[in-house]
């Protein structure tokens, strides 16, 4: 009896040995699993505060930077070329030569070469005959969007001082002219929010953004509003900057246009040169304008350019030299632009080839700009590089 009173203690002895082991070994379990939660919690909060320092980095969030990378995009070039009016002579030349008429085979390649071509449109497609200014006014009829087509422009600028020439439904009649040819446009609109959309065109894996606005107009009623068709006004340049700062949030590469300046005035005035800084600052790449029917200066402001004015590109005027820019995007660290001396001459616009003319066009560009190299081949640079 006694010895299996024994047998009985050790047992219960055992079994209390087992769930005394088992016991620690759960709590030891338990420890580590709360341990290792809470040094999960310090891995992820000290994440979570890595990830907002990085977010508030300018090297993470500058849209440049985005467009540095150059990760799944192809080569590619923009072309701009300043104010073109298509007068009677134009359409005449047009008419017997066709779009060889107008340009020479030597301007046609570079601008059908591009990837985007865009241009500031100083009239207004419509069949509409009473203008609304005795000034001079300019008008095309709409069957003449094929010059467009045919001269390879895929964007154009209605911001500026004679695409209402004709009034505001002559304007929405140009735009739907453009629409059908499948031509992108901005700067004017139904309505100011129309009139200052941005612009997005993809290619090659680029997300390329367009903000264009008019600092000149007849009267304070071409202004686009809430409620009213009309021009995107640069007046109000509070309201441009916010534009281009939004399109640089969602873009890679954002270029500004602006109609501003003095009519033949090749000096730069106060007002361009503060704007052109501004809309750097809010995030542009590349600003620039025309209006004044010459060329002006281009000034690198934050290793950006601004191209000032690039003259006429097509416009029988006195003034006879114009020049179109390229821009080419390769993935590398800044844009590579370059400048192609052009002249106009009996309603067509050609390349400057000799070699003298184009020396003398470098040199005088350049000392009419700021802080800008143009080298041999018409290479634009910051003269700090």
């Amino acid at each position: 009896m006694r010895r299996a009173k024994r047998i009985v203690w050790m047992l219960n002895g055992i079994l209390l040995m087992v769930i005394l082991m088992f016991g620690v070994i759960y709590l030891i379990g338990s420890s580590k699993g709360l341990l290792n939660e809470d040094s999960q919690k310090e891995v992820e909060q000290k994440r979570a505060t890595q990830i907002t320092v990085e977010g508030d980095s300018n090297d993470i969030a500058s849209p440049s930077k985005k467009r540095r990378t150059g990760e799944g995009k192809k080569p590619t070039t923009i072309v701009l070329g300043g104010d073109v009016v298509l007068k009677e002579s134009h359409l005449e030349n047009y008419k017997e030569k066709g779009i060889s008429g107008l340009v020479s085979s030597e301007v046609l390649e570079i601008i059908q070469k591009a990837d985007i071509a865009m241009i500031n449109e100083e009239f207004a497609f419509t069949n509409e005959e009473e203008s609304t200014r005795e000034e001079d006014t300019y008008r095309v009829a709409p069957k003449y969007v094929s010059v467009f087509n045919e001269l390879g422009i895929d964007l154009v600028s209605l911001a500026n001082n004679h695409i209402i020439d004709y009034g505001k439904h002559a304007l929405l009649e140009g735009i739907s002219t453009l629409d059908a040819a499948q031509i992108k446009h901005v700067g004017a609109g139904e309505t100011l929010e129309q009139a200052s959309t941005i612009q997005y065109v993809e290619v090659n894996g680029y997300t390329i953004a367009f903000v264009a606005a008019s600092r000149v107009m007849p009267e304070e009623s071409w202004a686009a509003t809430e409620t009213d068709a009309g021009v995107f006004s640069a007046y109000d340049s509070e309201r441009v900057c916010k534009q281009v700062k939004e399109a640089s949030e969602n873009a890679d590469f954002v270029i500004a246009y602006v109609h501003w300046g003095m009519e033949y005035k090749t000096k730069v005035d106060r007002e361009q040169r503060e704007l052109g800084q501004a809309l750097v600052d809010a995030g542009a790449d590349v600003v620039f304008g025309s209006h004044n029917h010459c060329l002006q200066g281009i000034e690198y402001y934050k290793g950006c350019p601004i191209l000032y004015s690039l003259g006429n590109l097509i416009f029988d005027q006195t003034q006879k030299k114009t020049a179109i820019v390229t821009i080419s995007l390769s993935g590398r660290t800044e844009p590579e632009l370059a400048i192609h001396p052009c002249f106009l001459k009996n309603g067509k616009t050609d390349l400057t080839t000799k070699r003298s003319s184009v020396s003398s066009f470098y040199e005088y560009m350049m000392s009419i700009s700021q802080n800008t190299q143009i080298g041999s081949g018409g290479e634009i640079r910051s003269k700090g590089e």
